[in-house]
C-alpha cells in the first residue's frame, strides 16, 4: 500500500513512514466502512426490492450496547415505508386534522424537515380501518414517485418538492372502490415508472409511464375471476421485472391471475390462474424471488395456502410447493442459502425453500408480545425484524437453531385516540427500512423512528 522502501537515513525516517502508512491505511478502511454503510434505499422493500441489504456495518451486540433512537417525528397516518437517496428521506401522511394527504422529505440525519408538499386525495382519509396512503413512495434520478389512496400517481422533485407531472385514472376520485385503495408501490424499470390504480367504483388497471413526462407508455385492465360480477380484482404487490424467451417483462399479481406482459408494450405473454385460492383480500405481499425464474408469494386469507412457490417458464408458471408455514396476512418473507424467513402463525418462522416445510418457529418469551406478528428484512447474513408491538429484534440467518441475538424497543405504544380518528391499527406492520448503517421504523398512526445500527 505504501509502495517499496528502498533507502531509509535514519530511525526517525522509518518511524515517520510507519505513521504515514497507518495513516493512510486508516483512511483507506474509513472510506470502505463509509462505503458500506452508505447504502441506499430508494425503493419499496430496499436496493432491490426484496428485503435484502448487502450491508455488512450493522451492529449485533446489543445487549453490550443498545442502539440508539436518533429522532421521532410524526408524519401523519400510513402505512408506507420512507424512502432513502444519499442524506434526504421521503415518506407520505395524511393529517387528520386538516384532511390533508402530504408528501415529506427529511434529512435522513436529523430528521429535520426540508419541504413538505400536498398533494390531492379525495379518499386519503378513513375508509375501513385504514387511514393515509398504503403504497410507498419511490425517489429515481433526482424525482420521488407517489401512489395515491384511489387513482392517481404524482412525480416530485427531490430537491424542491415541486410537482412535476401527475396522472389521475379516476375521473370520480370521491368514490372510494376497495377497503385500502391503491396499495400497491410504484415501481421505476429504465425509462418507465408501472402503477397499480383505480379506474372507477369497480374497476382498476396497470399503468406504465414514461418516468421524464408521464406520458402514457401502456395500460392493461385487471383481470376479473371467473363467475364474479360488478367488481374487478385487486392488487397490492407491485410489478416484478422477469425475463421470458431472454425478453424483459413484469409479472401482475391480483386477486384473479399472474400475468405476465412485455416490459415495453404491455403485450400478453401467458396468464396463470390462481382464483382457485378462493381469496378474500390478496395476494397482498410482493413476490419474493430465490432464483432468477423462481418466486415465493404470500397470500391474504387463502384457503389452501399461506405461501407458494412459483417457477417462470417461457409459457407460464409451475407451482412448485404450497405452504402454512408462512406468509399469512400482508407479511412479507427474506430468503438465503436456500430457506426464506418470515411470519407465519407460530410466529417468526424458517422453511426450506426446497418444500415449503418449517425448520423452526420462534416467539417472543415476553407474554405481552408472544402473540406479535412482523416484519423482516435481511442484512447480510442476520435478520432483523420489527415486531407488531414495536420491538426490533435481530437474529441469525440459520436453519440449524432459533435466531434470537437481542431486542430493542423501537416504536413508542400510539399514544391517539384511534377511535376519534376513526382508525382502527395500532400495530407496526410496515418492514424496516436501512441506509447508511440507519433503520428507519415506521408506524400507522404516524411515528417514523431513526435507529443507529452502526
Amino acid at each position: 500500500m505504501c509502495g517499496s522502501i528502498t533507502r531509509l537515513e535514519s530511525n526517525q525516517e522509518i518511524e515517520t513512514m510507519k505513521q504515514t502508512c497507518l495513516l493512510s491505511y486508516i483512511g483507506v478502511l474509513l472510506s470502505v466502512c463509509s462505503m458500506a454503510l452508505s447504502q441506499d434505499s430508494a425503493s419499496y422493500r430496499g436496493p432491490n426490492r426484496n428485503g435484502v441489504y448487502s450491508d455488512p456495518g450493522m451492529r449485533t451486540n446489543w445487549k453490550e450496547k443498545p442502539p440508539t433512537v436518533l429522532w421521532r417525528k410524526d408524519m401523519g397516518y400510513g402505512f408506507c415505508e420512507a424512502a432513502v437517496a444519499g442524506k434526504k428521506l421521503v415518506t407520505a401522511g395524511y393529517v387528520q386534522d386538516t384532511g390533508k394527504s402530504t408528501v415529506s422529505c427529511l434529512d435522513a440525519d436529523t430528521g429535520k424537515q426540508l419541504w413538505q408538499t400536498e398533494y390531492a386525495d379525495a379518499s386519503g382519509g378513513p375508509r375501513g380501518n385504514v387511514v393515509g396512503p398504503v403504497a410507498s413512495p419511490v425517489i429515481d434520478d433526482g424525482r420521488v414517485y407517489m401512489v395515491a389512496a384511489m387513482g392517481a400517481i404524482y412525480c416530485f422533485d427531490l430537491n424542491t418538492g415541486a410537482k412535476v407531472w401527475e396522472k389521475v385514472a379516476n375521473k370520480d376520485s370521491g368514490k372510494m372502490y376497495g377497503q385500502f385503495g391503491d396499495g400497491a408501490s410504484p415501481v421505476v424499470i429504465g425509462d418507465l415508472v408501472f402503477a397499480h390504480l383505480t379506474t372507477g367504483t369497480n374497476s382498476a388497471a396497470w399503468f406504465a409511464y414514461q418516468k421524464k413526462d408521464g406520458a402514457l407508455a401502456w395500460s392493461r385492465p385487471v383481470t376479473t375471476r371467473l363467475g364474479k360480477e360488478d367488481s374487478a380484482d385487486r392488487s397490492y404487490s407491485p410489478v416484478a421485472p422477469c425475463k421470458v424467451n431472454g425478453q424483459p417483462h413484469v409479472l401482475l399479481i391480483s386477486d384473479s391471475a399472474i400475468e405476465c406482459v412485455s416490459l415495453d408494450k404491455g403485450a400478453l405473454a401467458w396468464t396463470h390462474s390462481i382464483s382457485d385460492l378462493e381469496l378474500s383480500f390478496g395476494p397482498f405481499s410482493e413476490p419474493v424471488f430465490f432464483a432468477d425464474d423462481k418466486f415465493l408469494l404470500g397470500v391474504w386469507y387463502a384457503s389452501k395456502a399461506n405461501l407458494i412457490a412459483f417457477q417462470i417458464n417461457n409459457d407460464g408458471l409451475t407451482r412448485l410447493w404450497t405452504s402454512k408455514a408462512m406468509g399469512k396476512g400482508a407479511y412479507t418473507c427474506v430468503t438465503c442459502n436456500g430457506f426464506a424467513y418470515g411470519y407465519g402463525l407460530k410466529g417468526l418462522t424458517c422453511a426450506d425453500l426446497k418444500d415449503g416445510k418449517s425448520k423452526w418457529d420462534w416467539r417472543s418469551t415476553d407474554p405481552k408480545t408472544q402473540k406479535d406478528q412482523g416484519e423482516i428484512i435481511m442484512v447480510g447474513d442476520k435478520i432483523v425484524w420489527v415486531s407488531s408491538s414495536g420491538t426490533l429484534y435481530v437474529g441469525a440467518a440459520v436453519p440449524e437453531k432459533r435466531p434470537f441475538l437481542g431486542d430493542f424497543k423501537a416504536v413508542n405504544n400510539c399514544g391517539k385516540d384511534l377511535k376519534k380518528d376513526k382508525a382502527g391499527y395500532n400495530n407496526v406492520i410496515t418492514a424496516p427500512v436501512l441506509a447508511d448503517g440507519h433503520l428507519y421504523l415506521r408506524a400507522s398512526w404516524g411515528e417514523l423512528v431513526c435507529v443507529d445500527l452502526k
